[in-house]
């Protein structure tokens, strides 16, 4: 596909406009685009809530058809409202970020979305918008056949039906291990609880403002995590076995954008090795459910963020364990 075939070019590349638009008429298009596409998006994400549960904090699941079906939607409803405007290709790719930073300003407006978690979709959303935009644009041709005009539509409104009804369950298992230069018991004692951590995160995301371990409290079988900003992840000791394994379950954790109806902490657990050498492994497990989707995309994000909450921890008990 040449990038200079537009809609409004001659011999088979033209679409049948009935007149050259006017400068307002065409800003009024352009926005049309735009808010038409918003408007069935945010009703879509409204509705795949309420088929997935009805949008509690446990249940609120962000079903695939939202980072997938709707963004694709969206750009073929715009490319739709768009196909009177003489727009070369290399016009509507640019028009499909503009479209998808709006959808992500709106999400965050209206559906409380936390800003590392539009930074986590962006590129998925504004890939499928993409798709989208570009599928409006050859629908629009007129050398399209008709039955594949009509039969656009219902085949995605079908594809968002089916997938807000299937189930989207997914757990996973983040591990992290460090070798660090004293014996278990010296380790094991912080690996219980700590005083808080003075120094920033180093992890990218948390200088983005992603919530980050500062400090833990334990309080016979009860043990608090806590995050910047106070926030606390309630813990309840199942297994504590001196200088070996330290494992214990999420009771309770915070109600903030970025967690909220995304994942759900599930357990936790330290195990140290003795290496017989003056050092200790320790390896780091959180288990976790994802209630974003897909979740092969979503898991990167959720194992590169695991890891980030361990290694700062490793790096303050391995200072204290001096």
């Amino acid at each position: 596909m040449d990038e200079d075939d537009d809609f409004s070019g001659g011999g088979q590349k033209q679409l049948d406009v009935p007149a050259p638009l006017s400068g307002w008429a065409m800003a009024g298009t352009l926005v049309g685009g735009l808010l038409v596409a918003n408007a069935v998006g945010g009703a879509l994400m409204w509705l795949a809530k309420a088929l997935a549960g009805g949008g509690g904090s446990a249940v609120a699941l962000f079903v695939g058809s939202i980072f997938l079906v709707v963004p694709l939607l969206m750009g073929f409803l715009s490319t739709l409202v768009w196909r009177k405007l003489p727009l070369k290709l290399g016009s509507l790719m640019l028009l499909s970020l503009a479209n998808a930073a709006l959808g992500l300003a709106l999400a965050a407006v209206f559906f409380r979305e936390g800003v590392i978690c539009l930074l986590m979709a962006a590129p998925l959303v504004w890939g499928f918008l993409l798709l989208g935009t570009l599928l409006g644009w050859r629908v629009a041709h007129p050398q399209t056949p008709r039955g594949l005009r009509v039969s656009v539509v219902p085949a995605l409104i079908g594809m968002i039906a089916v997938d807000c009804l299937a189930s989207h369950g997914y757990q996973n298992v983040v591990e992290t291990r460090r070798v660090i230069a004293a014996p278990p018991a010296r380790v094991f004692p912080h690996v219980v609880a700590f005083d808080r951590i003075q120094e920033p995160s180093g992890f990218w995301l948390c200088k983005l403002g992603l919530p980050a371990p500062e400090v833990v409290t334990v309080e016979g079988t009860r043990r608090d995590c806590v995050f910047t900003g106070n926030l606390v992840f309630q813990e309840r000791i199942t297994e504590k076995i001196p200088n070996k394994r330290l494992t214990f379950e999420i009771v309770k954790q915070p109600d903030h954008p970025e967690i909220l109806g995304h994942a759900k902490v599930i357990q936790g657990q330290m195990e140290l090795i003795d290496n017989h050498d003056g050092t200790t492994t320790l390896i780091g497990r959180s288990s976790y459910a994802l209630y974003v989707h897909p979740a092969w995309y979503f898991d990167r994000w959720a194992q590169a963020v695991g890891h980030g909450v361990h290694e700062r921890v490793f790096d303050h008990i391995e200072r204290l364990a001096r």
